[in-house]
């Protein structure tokens, strides 16, 4: 197989261009092949779980044998839990008078664009 020496292999694209469908056929063609393999969706819509027709979530599940597993992150929760790791950092390296500031400043970033 030719994808069988790839640490990471992604699928882009438009919606409904069959990204989860192709990176689950090739993810278990590979798991029959011996390799390990992860599938990790950002889909909001969850379909990596609806084609595998079990709930996945953002804990790693065993979708065949324990070579072949799934994962399904919400994007928002993560840009979110990022943001506070980092204003939390910020925070520790700021005087305790201008933590408010940094809540502020991060309170707008999360919201812009791109963020």
């Amino acid at each position: 197989m030719l994808l069988t020496d790839r640490r990471l292999i992604f699928f882009g694209g438009k919606g409904g261009v069959g990204k989860t469908t192709m990176a689950s056929a090739v993810g278990l063609a590979l798991a029959k092949h011996g390799r390990r393999v992860l599938i990790v969706s950002t889909d909001p819509a969850h379909s990596l779980g609806h084609l595998w027709e079990q709930r996945i979530g953002n804990a790693v599940t065993y979708l065949h044998k324990d070579l072949l597993a799934g994962l399904e992150l919400d994007p928002e929760h993560a840009a979110q839990r990022h943001f506070a790791d980092v204003a939390s950092t910020v925070r520790s390296m700021m005087p305790e008078h201008l933590h408010g500031e940094v809540e502020r400043y991060f309170r707008h970033a999360i919201d812009s664009p791109g963020a």
